[in-house]
C-alpha cells in the first residue's frame, strides 16, 4: 500500500500544485482560466479519491485484523484497538483535507460569481488546501506504515 499512496499522493498533490499556478498564470485570459476551473474541480475530485482510497484501506484492514484476531486467538487490544485508533485518525485526515480543498473550490465559484469577493479570498484558500493536504498526507503515510506494521505482526502469529 505505501507505493500505492506514494504515487496516487503524488500525483494528487502535483495536481493540485498545477492547478495553483495555473491559476496564478491565467489573469484575465479567459481560455486559461476556463482550463483552470475546469482542472481545479479535476483536483477536487482527485483530493476526495485519494483520501478515500486510504480510509478505505483502513477499513479494510480494520476488517482483516478483526478476523485474524477471532482466528488465531490474538488478543484485540493488540491488534484491533490500534487498528480502529488508525482508521478513526485516517477519517479526520481525509475529511480536513477534502474540507479544505472544496472550501478553495467554493472560494474560487465564489469570486467568479460575486463582485464583491476579493480574489485574495480563492488564492489563499487554495494555499491552504496545498499546505493541508501536504499534512494530511504525511499523516497519512505514517499511519499506513504503522497499520502495515501490525498486519505483518498479526501475519506472523497466524502462520506461527
Amino acid at each position: 500500500m505505501v507505493r500505492l499512496f506514494i504515487g496516487l499522493s503524488s500525483a494528487h498533490l502535483l495536481l493540485l500544485c498545477g492547478v495553483f499556478m495555473l491559476g496564478l498564470w491565467a489573469g484575465q485570459d479567459l481560455s486559461l482560466r476556463q482550463g483552470h476551473i475546469m482542472l481545479g474541480i479535476g483536483a477536487a475530485v482527485m483530493t476526495a479519491l485519494t483520501h478515500v482510497a486510504v480510509f478505505t484501506y483502513f477499513m479494510a484492514t480494520a476488517k482483516w485484523l478483526i478476523a485474524a484476531t477471532a482466528k488465531a486467538d490474538l488478543e484485540p487490544h493488540r491488534f484491533v484497538q490500534p487498528a480502529y485508533h488508525r482508521k478513526g485518525r485516517s477519517l479526520v485526515l481525509a475529511m480536513t483535507a477534502i474540507m479544505v480543498t472544496f472550501a478553495a473550490v467554493f472560494a474560487g465559484a465564489a469570486v467568479d460569481t460575486i463582485r464583491e469577493v476579493p480574489p485574495a479570498l480563492h488564492l489563499g484558500a487554495a494555499l491552504a488546501a496545498i499546505l493541508a493536504n501536504l499534512v494530511c498526507a504525511a499523516g497519512e503515510y505514517r499511519l499506513i506504515r504503522q497499520q502495515g506494521a501490525l498486519m505483518d505482526q498479526a501475519l506472523e502469529a497466524l502462520n506461527a
